[in-house]
């Protein structure tokens, strides 16, 4: 199901997370489905009380309209990277089918490096796959979540293994932009109202140079929400735990 991951532990489902589903959410909290399941919507959806709401602002690149006006509206710096890869003919861009064992461990290595939250491969496997290869190796990668009429981005992750040549770098930044670029022209091209660029943080020092670059796409601004339902025992378990700390 797309936009959909279940998370498992010693094969039973503990938690289910999804996008854009408000009316799945809604049914699978009546039918108690699972422990714990989490929504992310740009929708206010009324809850039962037993829903925990958080927000945050996420940035909405409109693809209702054309891809030209989509670039035009990039700022300068984004854009020019853009259009820089367009006369680079050692890159290509691929949309894949599936994240095999290599691409893999570059996202671990990535994650890592950069100090942040690991999710095994069926989490990466429940979004579309987008790749920048230069000179025929992958370099630069994106997964996006396709929840028609909606897209949102889900990881942006690159080689850091190759981030050492500082020209390469540079490359692998071009790239990750082009992705996006690509990614839009796709739901642009088919029908789509928008991409959500997967949350902002304005505040945050630490989160400076994403915000940048995800805002360097001319998106809109928008309230983002995060609806998290626990079941009656799971919710018992909490209070329990929180009684004896």
């Amino acid at each position: 199901m797309k936009g959909v991951y279940i998370n498992r532990k010693f094969g039973l489902p503990v938690s289910a997370r999804m996008i854009f589903q408000d009316k799945l959410f809604l049914d699978w909290i009546e039918k108690n489905k699972y422990p714990m399941i989490i929504l992310i919507s740009q929708n206010k959806v009324d809850v039962p009380n037993s829903a925990n709401i958080s927000s945050k602002k996420t940035a909405n690149i409109d693809l209702k309209k054309d891809i030209k006006e989509i670039l035009s509206n990039f700022n300068s710096t984004t854009r020019n990277e853009v259009r820089r890869t367009f006369k680079m003919d050692d890159l290509e861009f691929r949309r894949e089918d599936r994240i095999d064992k290599k691409i893999y461990k570059i996202y671990k290595n990535f994650r890592k490096d950069k100090k942040l939250s690991l999710r095994d491969r069926k989490f990466l496997e429940s979004a579309s796959l987008y790749v920048a290869y230069y000179k025929g190796e992958p370099i630069s990668f994106v997964t996006v979540y396709d929840v028609r009429p909606s897209l949102r981005i889900q990881n942006i992750f690159s080689d850091i293994s190759k981030e050492s040549d500082s020209e390469l770098k540079k490359i692998i930044g071009y790239s990750t932009r082009r992705l996006i670029y690509e990614i839009a022209k796709f739901g642009s091209e088919n029908g789509y109202n928008f991409l959500d660029m997967a949350g902002v943080n304005l505040d945050d020092p630490k989160k400076q140079g994403i915000t940048k670059f995800k805002m360097g796409f001319g998106g809109e601004l928008v309230d983002e929400y995060t609806y998290t339902y626990k079941s009656p025992f799971l919710r018992k378990m909490s209070l329990f735990k929180n009684k004896f700390k």
